[in-house]
């Protein structure tokens, strides 16, 4: 498989995922940001919480974005914003229980989807495409 035509899948996967990712965020009614800002919040540790300078980071938003993504999860009772304990400047975003279960419900609808995706797929060829996008993966990151 030449260059072009690897190119060409990749442009393909990214446009299926976006689509995917946007329709999850849809239902959930939320825009794509809010949902994989609700996302990344639930990777942070339960005790310590996310800074929002470093959701900001993570996300590659303007802080002023981020606040009012912030603003719309806290509306939806789903975080709770918190002073940081060492920096009262700062503050520590956290999931509320609503959050968290809703989180479980968007990470179940996700893999329901990707289920019904690569059922008719023999496991052996599954592990195959597991495989071979890691490496895609792993060359994307050194790049």
């Amino acid at each position: 498989m030449n260059l072009q035509r690897l190119f060409q899948a990749l442009e393909r996967l990214e446009n299926v995922l976006a689509r995917f990712e946007r329709g999850l965020a849809q239902e959930a009614e939320l825009s794509v940001s809010q949902l994989r800002l609700l996302l990344h919040i639930s990777q942070s540790p339960k005790h310590d919480g996310a800074r929002i300078s470093d959701l900001a980071k993570a996300q590659t938003l303007a802080i002023s974005t981020m606040t009012r993504n912030l603003g719309v999860l806290q509306k939806k009772g789903w975080i709770d914003k918190r002073d940081a304990q060492q920096d009262k400047r700062s503050a520590q975003i956290f999931l509320t229980d609503e959050g968290r279960q809703k989180v479980l419900q968007l990470q179940s609808l996700r893999q329901q989807r990707f289920h019904r995706a690569f059922s008719q797929v023999h496991p052996s060829e599954r592990v195959e495409r597991a495989v071979a996008l890691d490496r895609v993966a792993r060359s994307l990151e050194s790049a």
